[in-house]
């Protein structure tokens, strides 16, 4: 029966690039659409999509996508080479998938599927969860049906205005429905999905200056593991590559030391966790300091610029922080203020298309 069902349902492909921020994104955005449509991904073959999608039984295709921003002329030249295999690739998925709506994510993987989609007459809807949208979103914004944005300073940055809508962030079921169970003094520390060495060196410095007694819990990446594990030396920490279940450690956090991407500020607004904020240094077009300042701007976290900030001073914010359990409340609060309810929203939005 339930089989049946699912050919009856009308198919959405979700196109999304290979970051976490992208791929959770699609994630979020299945789980409100999977009553009303059936779902199917389409990732970059380079990144962590396939290895998210395909752990958590979704079906999913792979194209080729790169990335052009800051490459080299090589790099340039295999952004061309990608692109048009990956149209020839989302032509193939399209005619043999027959979607009613194709939704894209962010990053170059959304690009293909989507103008494609645009091509054959599909509805096509792209969401953007940066305060600065990227290149991709840019491009297809100028041609697609719907727009959804999860901040509204994003918009400014787009050139058209006609169907963009302040949806908020996307955010997946098992991180809204947390109930936070921290016990006053545990630090959460994750650089995003691929860690953040320049946050694990300033961690390892901090910890010496952290009295005894608090509880860590340390996304280090897979690249700096094994360095970190056998640098550290402080009792009640524990330490993993990746966390695939944030939901579990949010719960128990009662500060975060992170980055600033787009996924992590929604996660923490959702979950009302909160961090002090280091922006990634190189990200594009700063959209981190941009993100950061957000949340800093309604009083809901501490910003500090990695060239700022040494280990000395972070174990002093750690403690400072963690001593004042006022201060964090009232940051919990204004977290409260960020919209995350972007997957319902555009759920409503796309009723009448699937029924």
């Amino acid at each position: 029966m339930r089989n049946e069902s699912l050919k009856r349902k009308k198919t959405v492909l979700i196109a999304t690039g290979g970051t976490g921020g992208h791929i959770f994104t699609g994630i979020a955005l299945e789980e409100a659409l999977n009553e009303l449509a059936r779902i199917v991904f389409v990732t970059s073959y380079y990144g962590l999509g396939k290895h998210i999608l395909a752990k958590r039984g979704y079906k999913y295709y792979l194209i080729h996508a790169r990335g052009v921003v800051g490459k080299s002329f090589f790099g340039k030249l295999l952004f061309g080479i990608t692109l048009i295999l990956g149209l020839f690739m989302s032509t193939f998925i399209i005619l043999r998938e027959r979607p009613v709506c194709v939704i894209g994510t962010g990053g170059f993987a959304s690009f293909s599927p989507i103008f494609v989609a645009h091509m054959f007459g599909i509805y096509t809807l792209i969401t953007e969860i940066d305060s600065i949208p990227g290149l991709a979103t840019k491009v297809l914004s100028r041609f697609v049906d719907e727009v959804h944005l999860a901040l509204q300073q994003a918009k400014k940055h787009l050139r058209r205005k006609h169907k963009v809508f302040v949806s908020g962030f996307p955010v997946r079921k098992e991180i809204k429905s947390i109930t936070r169970q921290d016990d006053k003094r545990t630090i959460f520390v994750f650089g995003g999905s691929q860690g953040a060495h320049g946050i694990n060196l300033l961690m390892l410095d901090a910890i010496k200056y952290l009295p005894k007694g608090y509880k860590i819990i340390w996304q280090t990446g897979v690249l700096d593991y094994e360095f970190v594990k056998s640098s550290v030396n402080y009792d009640g920490i524990e330490i993993y590559k990746f966390i695939d279940n944030m939901a579990q450690f949010y719960k128990r956090a009662t500060l975060g030391v992170t980055r600033a991407g787009a996924l992590t500020i929604a996660e923490i607004s959702a979950v009302r966790l909160p961090c002090i904020l280091i922006p990634f240094p190189h990200a594009a077009k700063k959209h981190q300091d941009y993100n950061a300042k957000l949340i800093e701007s309604i009083g809901a976290g501490i910003v500090i610029k990695e060239t700022e900030l040494s280990g000395k001073l972070l174990g002093e914010k750690l403690i400072e922080l963690l001593n004042d359990q006022e201060k964090l409340k009232s940051m919990q609060e204004k977290l409260s203020i960020i919209k995350v309810n972007g997957a319902d929203s555009i759920k409503k939005r796309l009723e009448k298309c699937l029924a």
